[in-house]
């Protein structure tokens, strides 16, 4: 892994920097890998193998896939909402989801719902009582199919263990 940094910024945020910058003095940023020759020798080879696979299209076919195959997740009685765009989706865990009343936080359902996927084999992004899934561009359908099964196997885990926790 070579790493690399750029920001980008629309023109009214780079006028209103360079406004400021003439009032308060130079804006001086920088990145410790900005520029560095061999990350940007790699990244532009990074850039001539997206094209030669055709990186956007596999986004734009695989992304719906995901957004369908978890977004039926939203169903289950631990998933509050899903929402995403492309390859990157988010999943609110909650404790009724049309009224959107969270889980109590002392619950710990996301970390519970973690612990409960690494079981299964899947690692998770937990933020709180929330997933974040962010696959590789290089994913296939049969591996989206086999990450929703895997959560809603751990999903469930954690439901009959509130469940159980609730009746003791």
């Amino acid at each position: 892994m070579l790493p690399i940094s750029a920001v980008l910024i629309n023109d009214r945020v780079h006028e209103a920097m360079l406004a400021q910058s003439d009032r308060f003095g130079n804006f001086a940023h920088g990145f410790t890998y900005a520029g560095h020759p061999v990350a940007a020798a790699v990244a532009l080879e990074v850039q001539k193998i997206y094209a030669e696979i055709d990186i956007v299209s596999r986004v734009k076919k695989l992304g719906p896939v995901l957004q369908s195959t978890l977004g039926r997740l939203k169903e289950h009685p631990l998933v509050g909402d899903v929402r995403g765009t492309g390859l990157i989706l988010g999943m609110e865990l909650m404790q009724d989801g049309e009224k959107r009343i969270p889980f109590d936080s002392a619950l710990k359902v996301g970390a519970r719902v973690d612990t409960a996927a690494l079981r299964h084999g899947l690692i998770l992004r937990v933020i709180g009582d929330r997933l974040v899934f962010a696959p590789p561009l290089v994913i296939e359908s049969h591996d989206i199919d086999e990450i929703s099964k895997r959560l809603e196997r751990a999903l469930d885990d954690v439901a009959r263990d509130l469940k159980e926790d609730m009746l003791s």
